[in-house]
Formats: C-alpha cells, sequence, structure tokens
C-alpha cells in the first residue's frame, strides 16, 4: 500500500503542476493514509506532518481559482 500511496502523491504532483483541481482529492487520500500509517508505527512528527499537509490540501481545494 505505501508505494501505491506514493504513486498517487506523484500524481498529485504532476496534476497540481499542470494546475488540475482535482489534485488536491489525490492529496487528501494519500495525506489521510500517511497521517494514519505514521501514527501506526508511532511517527508522530511525520503523522503530524501530513495531517497538515491534510489541512492544506483541504484549504487549496477551496481556495483554487
Amino acid at each position: 500500500m505505501p508505494w501505491i500511496m506514493s504513486l498517487l502523491g506523484i500524481i498529485a504532483t504532476a496534476m497540481n503542476a499542470n494546475q488540475i483541481v482535482w489534485c488536491f482529492a489525490l492529496y487528501l487520500v494519500t495525506n489521510v493514509y500517511w497521517t494514519w500509517h505514521n501514527l501506526k508505527i508511532n511517527e508522530y512528527a511525520q503523522s503530524s506532518l501530513c495531517f497538515i499537509y491534510l489541512i492544506l490540501s483541504i484549504w487549496g481545494f477551496y481556495n483554487w481559482r
């Protein structure tokens, strides 16, 4: 599963570079996964960072122009 989420993150970044708003939906999925995964393995700092990215992806989606 981590490889799939990493691939989706790369795809989302390419979509963002091409100004495709749905990149934020992929970011949402990957950041939820990485937040959960890092909590599960007791990587709290990394989990916190992914959670912040999750909030930023929601913010980015709503503020896209």
